[in-house]
């Protein structure tokens, strides 16, 4: 809970709402005040999780199917927790106790639910059949009672995980403004049954599993699209490490770099037109700019290293890439046109895999540490490094979430290499799915529309 000078400060925040409510109300625009209400007041808890009460949601339709209800309030739970804003309190037994309360009384029991340390109360219910799924919620704001906010979704049954993860980033977005993470998907690599590298699509949390490559090849470094309906990847199905372009709605890909040699590690621009890859056309590994509507490509380093994953940046400005030139592999940034080349990394004789933070302030990547890669991430203001993981095996290929709260991440600290995530100061490291497998190479997707 918050110290007693910010609870004072609600309380007077609470009563200028109230105040300003009433003299709105008679120009006809109180509605408008009441949609503003929650991010007026929780913009000022910073980086301060909310507690949030979600007691058991009523549930109508199938009976067979009522285990969705909880089902639902997990989902919501989780995804809350993992967007770094939220605490959702834990004691069901008193949540169930209060919300019978309610229903006795006929009423929200506010200075109850306030009492076990909730500052923001959710209730809904669930509805089923063998064809829909729904959630309708209502958000009560504790330390202003009267302010309430209704969420509804609905979406087919096969589909209802999707569903809840839109309640719970209309619940980020209605109290805080922001994006929230839940409805977006991660891309990566696992072996399948025969042993062969596929690409493989999972929700964040890494439910709802989803194979897209099934060719008996390597498949490698698999990118979204800006828009996120497209992945790029390099596969060696006929031989060479050629770069193709799938479509996610027809499932259709098509080699758009096949030269001969390495084609490999591409990075979109943000407006979705060209990529950077590495590319050894002439013997050496070297950074390339593609134009994906002509098909052109314009060379951009020249160095007798080897320079390859180039990560294109949220500005579109800046390219980060990994190089040899200084003898051992180091993280460098360039601008697009290949020029203005600076060395970003100077501790640790192995450094790859950059990744930039969405707002282009930072670079995660993996470096040599004792034996074996870490998790790194650069201040590029300030230089100040820092280190985020240190696990007794490799942690690799870190990838940014679209809010920068979070990073995904491959990790083998547990015997195989699976896929872990963090926050993005390097707190709260946890598996997020165990595959026969393996995971690696973790892309995370932009927003989804």
């Amino acid at each position: 809970m918050r110290s007693l000078n910010n609870n004072i400060v609600s309380l007077r925040q609470s009563v200028l709402v109230a105040v300003l409510a009433v003299l709105l109300s008679c120009f006809g625009w109180q509605s408008a005040l009441a949609g503003s209400a929650f991010t007026m007041r929780l913009s000022r808890t910073g980086s301060q999780r909310v507690a949030i009460a979600i007691p058991p949601l009523a549930f109508s339709g199938e009976p067979t199917l009522r285990h969705l209800s909880q089902a639902t309030v997990d989902i919501i739970k989780n995804d809350l927790t993992e967007s770094t804003y939220f605490s959702p309190l834990d004691d069901e037994d008193i949540m169930r106790q209060l919300a019978g309360i309610d229903r006795e009384k006929g009423y929200i029991d506010f200075p109850e639910w306030s009492s076990i340390g909730a500052e923001i109360l959710l209730k809904g219910k669930v509805s089923a059949d063998r064809n829909s799924f729904s959630v309708e919620c209502e958000l009560y704001d504790l330390y202003d009672m009267n302010r309430k906010i209704v969420i509804r979704e609905t979406g087919p049954l096969n589909n209802y995980r999707q569903v809840v993860h839109r309640i719970s980033d209309k619940i980020i977005w209605e109290i805080f403004g922001e994006k929230g993470i839940s409805t977006t998907k991660i891309t990566f690599i696992s072996r399948d049954k025969l042993g062969y590298k596929q690409i493989y699509i999972s929700d964040y949390d890494g439910q709802n599993l989803r194979q897209i490559t099934r060719n008996r090849a390597i498949n490698l470094f698999p990118n979204w699209s800006p828009d996120a309906k497209k992945i790029s990847y390099t596969s060696f199905k006929m031989g060479n490490p050629d770069l193709y372009l799938l479509d996610l709605e027809t499932g259709k890909d098509r080699a758009i770099s096949a030269e001969s040699g390495i084609n490999s590690n591409a990075s979109w621009s943000p407006d979705g037109k060209s990529m950077v890859l590495s590319m050894s056309i002439s013997g050496n590994p070297e950074i390339y700019r593609l134009d994906l509507e002509n098909g052109e490509r314009r060379k951009l380093t020249q160095s007798r290293g080897i320079d390859t994953s180039p990560e294109w940046s949220p500005d579109g400005r800046r390219v980060a890439f990994t190089s040899s030139r200084s003898g051992t592999p180091q993280i460098y940034v360039m601008d697009i046109q290949g020029w203005n080349i600076k060395r970003v990394t100077y501790d640790g004789s192995y450094n790859d895999q950059a990744s930039w933070s969405p707002d282009g302030t930072k670079i995660s990547y993996s470096s040599m540490n004792n034996g074996h890669f870490d998790i790194y991430m650069i201040n590029l203001s300030t230089n100040e490094t820092r280190q985020l993981t240190k696990s007794s095996g490799n942690d690799e290929s870190p990838s940014w979430s679209p809010d920068g709260r979070r990073i995904a991440f491959s990790s083998d600290r547990n015997g195989s290499y699976q896929l872990f995530v963090m926050e993005a100061d390097g707190g709260n490291q946890h598996k997020i799915m165990s595959l026969d497998g393996g995971g690696y190479d973790p892309a995370w997707s932009p927003h989804l529309n």
